[in-house]
C-alpha cells in the first residue's frame, strides 16, 4: 500500500505521519495500527498490511494514544480514505494532510 499526502495548498506534506486504522469489527485486533512518516515529496509506503478494511489518516503532528482513541477518530473520519484491502492487493491512496492543533487558528 503507498500514496501521497498533501498539505492544505497542495503540496507535498514532508514528514507527515500516515496511519492505517483497521476497522474495529475486523477480523484483525483494533490496535494494530500500521503507520508511515513522508518523504521529501510527500510519498509513503506501508508494507505487510493484512487484508481488512481500513481508514487511512495523515497528521502533521499527532501522538500514538491520539489516533488509537476512537472518540478522538470520529470527527476526523470525513477527512479518512476507507477502503478494502484483499490478499496480494495493492492500494495506492491519496490524503490531506490534518493540521497540528496549534496551526488550526
Amino acid at each position: 500500500m503507498n500514496g501521497a499526502v498533501t498539505d492544505k495548498d497542495d503540496l507535498p506534506a514532508l514528514g507527515a505521519l500516515v496511519v492505517l486504522v483497521p476497522a474495529p469489527n475486523s477480523h484483525q485486533k483494533p490496535d494494530e495500527y500500521k503507520t508511515s512518516t513522508t518523504d521529501q515529496y510527500g510519498h509513503f509506503e506501508i508494507r505487510g498490511v493484512p487484508p481488512g478494511h481500513y481508514e487511512a489518516l495523515a497528521w502533521q503532528k499527532v501522538d500514538a494514544e491520539s489516533y488509537s482513541d476512537p472518540d478522538f477518530l470520529r470527527p476526523l473520519e470525513k477527512m479518512a480514505a476507507s477502503f478494502d484491502l484483499a490478499a496480494n492487493e495493492q492500494k495506492t491512496v491519496q490524503l490531506k494532510m490534518i493540521p497540528a492543533p496549534d496551526s488550526l487558528n
